[in-house]
């Protein structure tokens, strides 16, 4: 096998690993969570801050993550 396929099948191999994501926004202490999940499963827990934390990872198949705050709503 050449080196450069050998290269080529490690770019991909990276590609499709998990990604870690660790996030945070700051919110309205009155304000409104929306969380919507295709699949996997998620833990949620309350704090006294005034700020949205995400943590954990997107698996090889995710598309994405949407994290916004836009008035009032996260």
């Amino acid at each position: 096998m050449k080196l450069s396929s050998i290269c080529i099948l490690m770019v991909v191999a990276v590609s499709l690993q998990a990604k870690e994501i660790d996030e945070s926004r700051d919110v309205q202490a009155d304000g409104l969570i929306k969380i919507e999940i295709l699949r996997g499963e998620i833990k949620i827990k309350g704090w006294s801050e005034t700020r949205v934390q995400i943590k954990g990872e997107l698996d090889e198949l995710a598309e994405g993550l949407r994290f916004e705050v836009r008035e009032g709503v996260t």
